[in-house]
């Protein structure tokens, strides 16, 4: 406790867009305030606002969160002090890996003022459901607003950002395109593309024709050409952008809306949708594509990027032999599965530690209180007077009765021990999980594009038809 009163105390406030639409109490400046008197009236008087505005909880990649983290590993900050877990985050393992770990690890005072929470007091068994509830919340806004966004999409088009190169948002209605003066750019990439040029030599054919690259000409536009940020080579353009165009579906002059969207609502990475899944309102614009055209470069440029990253990546792990690869695939998603399986049975096992001490200590603090029932006089009156203390000691005898046969229960300060090997243990489990967890979406990635240039996946989808005819049969 004296180590934490020699330290700053840490105040962390947070808010994301989703929990603007809550309420105004929600705000950074009431936040701070709601501190500042909560401060004061604990005897924090050496304290530090970090602020995160606009950040959301199910990411824990913020600056200052990030900021406070270094904090406390340099060994600045005894106390950390929030307006509810959800400020801290709403991703459930993650804010169980600090509030169970991190701060006990670094001898932080963890305080949720809302919730009830203060580490000092020890372990609350509320807090894990809490934070459960927070990552419900943040699940069903996450899905709330990609229903939106289909219904918008459905309801004529949705274009969401800067129009696409060669473009511009009509005057008047921002969700449909007119061509610009970059249109012919455009046309061009797709030509050469036909012709079997690569994106590499696209590239430098426009760098020879002194075409700018999209930002250098976004800002010539607005006059912003002595910028610090103007690019230094506005004619060379990357080969990135260049597949990027001509992997765009809306120069086929069809709007498709909701190409991409989050793997899910803990991660800012999105993914590409299913074909089947975008929404497609044909002809909407003009075109500088035809829809064949266009098919036949991607199945070109399809083969050619996946041949070009796998190949690299399959050599430095020695991975050139298929089964090899697959046994890794499988290898790796087992320890995922298993790791993760682990870090639960320990969730479960802490669990029940903590619900031992606690009916424990109730126990031995209730006990003689209850023996002294036996001995007075004037029983009634003394059940009325102890009524809350006999009712704690009775829930905590039929506890102990029910986990430990003998009636002798273990010391507190073993079971705390117990505690302590488990926790550490999670903490390396965690470690291994998010290895592994990265490890295995990178791999599945690499045989999906090692499946497709082989034709696996032809050959697998005509087994699983043939299969499916013999049922039928």
């Amino acid at each position: 406790m004296n180590k934490q009163q020699n330290k700053q105390t840490a105040i962390y406030c947070r808010l994301s867009r989703d929990d603007e639409v809550g309420s105004e109490s929600m705000s950074i400046q009431n936040q701070k305030t709601l501190f500042s008197q909560y401060a004061a009236n604990n005897g924090f008087t050496d304290y530090t606002f970090y602020v995160d505005d606009g950040f959301s909880g199910t990411s824990f990649e913020r600056p200052d969160f990030k900021r406070m983290i270094k904090d406390i590993e340099a060994g600045k900050i005894g106390t950390v002090i929030v307006k509810d877990l959800s400020r801290l985050g709403r991703e459930y393992l993650q804010t169980g890996y600090y509030t169970e770990i991190f701060f006990p690890q670094n001898n932080v005072r963890f305080i949720a003022v809302n919730d009830g929470v203060d580490s000092v007091n020890g372990d609350n068994e509320f807090a894990p459901f809490k934070n459960i509830i927070n990552e419900w919340y943040a699940k069903d806004c996450s899905r709330k607003i990609i229903s939106a966004l289909h219904t918008k999409a459905h309801n004529g088009g949705l274009i969401m950002g800067q129009a696409p190169y060669g473009y511009d948002k009509a005057k008047g209605n921002v969700h449909r395109l007119v061509p610009n003066e970059n249109a012919w750019v455009v046309k061009l990439m797709f030509q050469l593309a036909l012709e079997g040029k690569s994106a590499y030599l696209i590239a430098k054919e426009l760098e020879q024709r002194k075409v700018m690259i999209p930002k250098a000409e976004q800002m010539t536009r607005k006059g912003l050409q002595d910028s610090p940020d103007f690019p230094k080579h506005k004619y060379v353009w990357g080969k990135r952008s260049i597949h990027k165009i001509l992997t765009n579906p809306v120069y086929t002059g069809d709007l498709v809306c909701l190409r991409r969207l989050r793997k899910n609502f803990k991660t800012k990475q999105s993914v590409e949708v299913p074909k089947e899944e975008q929404v497609v309102i044909p002809n909407t614009h003009e075109a500088f594509v035809s829809h064949e055209d266009f098919e036949t470069i991607q199945k070109r440029l399809s083969v050619k990027q996946r041949a070009y990253h796998v190949n690299p990546y399959l050599t430095e792990h020695n991975l050139l032999d298929y089964d090899v690869l697959s046994a890794k695939v499988e290898a790796t998603r087992e320890r995922y599965n298993g790791t993760r399986s682990k870090i639960k049975d320990i969730e479960k096992q802490l669990k029940s530690i903590e619900e031992s001490i606690q009916n424990i200590d109730n126990y031995r603090k209730t006990k003689p209180i209850a023996d002294k029932l036996q001995t007075v006089v004037f029983k009634e009156r003394y059940r009325r007077e102890h009524e809350s203390e006999l009712i704690v000691f009775s829930a905590a005898e039929k506890y102990i009765k029910k986990h430990y046969k003998d009636g002798k229960p273990p010391l507190i300060r073993e079971l705390r021990a117990e505690q302590k090997a488990l926790l550490a243990e999670k903490d390396k489990l965690y470690k291994d999980y998010y290895s592994a967890k990265c490890e295995m979406s990178e791999l599945q990635t690499i045989k999906k594009n090692v499946d497709t240039i082989l034709g696996k996946n032809k050959e697998q989808e005509q087994s699983r038809n043939k299969k499916r005819s013999g049922e039928l049969e």
